[in-house]
């Protein structure tokens, strides 16, 4: 069994999928509390612990626990913040490697791997992350036109998530774009009603010709049963800086298409427009790409 201490459920989803195929049981607590509790009661292959957690029980602390209750457990860090003093600081309480927010599934799978490959068949987990998820009938309007293996590619960078009505779901959509791979949802702004989203339909991806105020929560209410797609817009942005001009003609006429019946422009959630363009990977950082003053420019890629 693999212990997940995370309060966000986009990430909890995402540490799930990056361990399909283990075989292992994956124990989820939301916070410090939780987590120690958790800990009491249970042995684990593998712990993978946010270091920031809601309430007086921080990351630190379970570390800590862990290793005093059951030293052998290898333990993977996840933040968003990080540097060599605090690196500096989870070694010496026992952390056996760290890897910054937001991650991908490959990379959160190449953590595991080099901790559990003498433990866990690794061949399976390969087979289940670059499974394709790719259904004729549901490609995303955005992703509308482009090959099979690109549009294979950005959703396995997603994380995927189903509802059944009246399950309710947050998003930010000033930092990730979620797709409706399947159902209905209706669309709850600051408690109001602002529309329906349909399979094939997404929110956040207007963000890249419109710019919307940052930290914006949608609710999402599943009116069927519902499969949702969620992209970190950081991976996103990453994955398409490093493709050529003509993707990013395909994706920039995409959502053109969209903008008239985009529930978010609609409710006029919206601030000035700004600017993207493609550049060599190689030179990628995320501050770049999360840097508000970054230009984002689609419209003249």
């Amino acid at each position: 069994m693999i212990l997940v201490v995370d309060d966000e459920p986009i990430y909890q989803k995402l540490i799930k999928n990056s361990l399909k195929g283990t075989g292992c049981e994956i124990d989820i607590a939301g916070d410090g509390y939780m987590a120690m509790e958790k800990i009491k009661q249970n042995r684990y292959l593998l712990a993978i612990i946010d270091l920031v957690l809601p309430g007086a029980i921080n990351g630190m602390d379970v570390i800590r626990k862990l290793k005093k209750q059951n030293p052998e457990t290898p333990i993977i860090v996840c933040s968003g913040y990080g540097g060599s003093s605090i690196q500096t600081r989870i070694e010496k309480a026992g952390a056996n490697a760290f890897i910054f927010k937001p991650f991908t599934p490959e990379q959160m799978f190449a953590k595991v791997h080099s901790l559990l490959s003498d433990t866990i068949d690794f061949e399976k987990l390969k087979q289940a992350v670059e499974e394709s998820q790719i259904n004729p009938e549901t490609i995303p309007d955005i992703l509308e036109n482009f090959p099979d293996n690109k549009i294979n590619e950005i959703l396995n960078l997603g994380t995927s998530f189903e509802l059944i009505a009246p399950d309710k779901l947050s998003v930010n959509f000033t930092d990730s774009i979620t797709i409706i791979m399947s159902g209905t949802v209706e669309c709850l702004y600051q408690d109001k009603p602002i529309g329906e989203l349909h399979v094939r339909e997404s929110i956040g991806h207007e963000s890249l010709m419109k710019n919307i105020e940052k930290d914006k929560q949608i609710e999402l209410i599943a009116k069927s049963d519902v499969k949702l797609l969620v992209i970190l817009k950081v991976e996103f942005l990453k994955y398409f800086c490093t493709q050529t001009n003509e993707l990013l003609s395909i994706l920039e006429k995409n959502i053109k298409k969209t903008l008239s019946k985009n529930i978010i422009l609609i409710s006029k959630i919206q601030s000035p427009p700004q600017k993207i363009k493609p550049s060599d990977s190689s030179n990628i950082k995320d501050d770049d790409i999360q840097d508000k003053n970054k230009k984002i420019d689609l419209l003249n890629i």
